[in-house]
């Protein structure tokens, strides 16, 4: 389409053809490349702005890619080259999804063709694989174009390509995949494909046939940490995916004490959430029983305010009747801790009393 060798010759610029409009887009960006005064080259922010002014489609094409590519040779539009972050690490995490969703389509080629050439061995700053890689959800939540977002997934990743350090017993080389539980527009379908993904790192797992890279970084524990850590708030997937996903926790014939604690703590906004198909027999019944009955005697379910008491009371009413086991156990907690947190209530009831009746007499 150009008559600029580099153009004709570029892997990326064959990709882009369709996107990059004509020789005077070209010409146009050179001269913006060039322009500022005293020779001074272009920095990230006149990048970033350019991407969010009313400039044409086409130009915005070349700013992204700019702005994505690692390596001034990659960008066939020259724009890279011509700034002042052309050696430096990869910029490409910053850019953000409100800038990719400017031009979707040329950002889904552009990720794509630098998460190939990583994967065929091309020398890229660390990490850079990774920080393309997490684009991808922001991408396939935009992307409208089949093939593109197919090709996107292909390439896609839920495990980092790092080891793990000592002392990130916090973090996990999962993070892709909890990032895409909360990635703002992404449809039912591609988080039931990304979740089907990481259920393959589990399963594989937890039949043997691989091992985590380091014991804090089992795919179980990560996968309910992921799924349930949402629970504070609005439930922010369909409801039907919430409950595949917690149907498939408590199939695990086994619950490492990772699992256990990460099933533990929300458990109360988990019967919250599927009140209306919690019943008998339900998956919250099922899930509602393992952490009452299952693990040592200092990591089991315990009732600690009236809250939990009244929501024991509650799970007494709806579950016991066809669960002897699991009644006799709520029994058990609730007769232990209702009368501990009776006194608790009447005590915090009598320092409020006190602290009333001090600031009437301020009056």
């Amino acid at each position: 389409m150009f008559g600029s060798k580099k153009l004709e010759k570029s892997e990326l610029g064959r990709r882009l053809a369709a996107f990059s409009g004509t020789e005077k887009d070209q010409q146009d960006w050179e001269s913006w490349l060039t322009a500022k005064a005293h020779g001074k080259e272009r920095i990230w922010h006149e990048f970033k702005e350019l991407m969010t002014s009313d400039a044409r489609q086409s130009i915005k094409v070349r700013v992204l890619t700019a702005m994505l590519c690692w390596d001034a040779e990659l960008d066939p539009f020259g724009g890279r080259g011509r700034t002042e972050f052309r050696d430096s690490s990869l910029y490409g995490s910053r850019v953000d999804s409100g800038i990719m969703s400017k031009v979707p389509d040329p950002a889904a080629v552009i990720v794509r063709f630098c998460l190939e050439a990583i994967d065929a061995g091309a020398t890229a700053p660390e990490y850079a694989r990774d920080q393309y890689n997490s684009c991808v959800p922001h991408l396939l939540a935009i992307v409208t174009d089949e093939a593109l977002s197919e090709g996107l997934f292909e390439r896609f990743r839920l495990l980092d390509g790092c080891a793990p350090y000592l002392g990130t017993e916090e973090a996990s080389g999962f993070n892709t995949f909890d990032q895409s539980l909360y990635t703002k527009g992404l449809s039912e379908g591609w988080q039931r494909r990304i979740d089907m993904r990481m259920r393959g790192h589990v399963e594989a797992e937890l039949t043997g046939r691989s091992k985590p890279r380091a014991e804090h970084e089992a795919a179980d524990s990560w996968y309910a940490r992921s799924v349930l850590q949402c629970m504070h708030g609005n439930l922010v997937r369909p409801l039907d995916l919430f409950e595949d996903q917690l149907r498939f926790i408590a199939s695990w014939r086994r619950w490492s004490p990772n699992v256990l604690s990460a099933v533990r703590m929300p458990l109360d906004r988990i019967f919250l959430h599927l009140r209306e198909r919690g019943g008998p027999g339900s998956v919250c019944h099922a899930v509602i029983r393992r952490v009452v009955l299952e693990g040592s005697a200092d990591a089991r379910y315990a009732i600690r305010s009236s809250a939990d008491l009244e929501l024991a009371r509650r799970w007494l009413e709806l579950y016991g009747p066809s669960d002897p086991e699991l009644l006799e156990h709520l029994r058990f907690l609730i007769a232990a801790s209702a009368s501990r947190i009776d006194a608790q209530s009447r005590v915090e009831e009598e320092a409020k009393s006190k602290e009333s009746a001090a600031e009437a007499a301020l009056r």
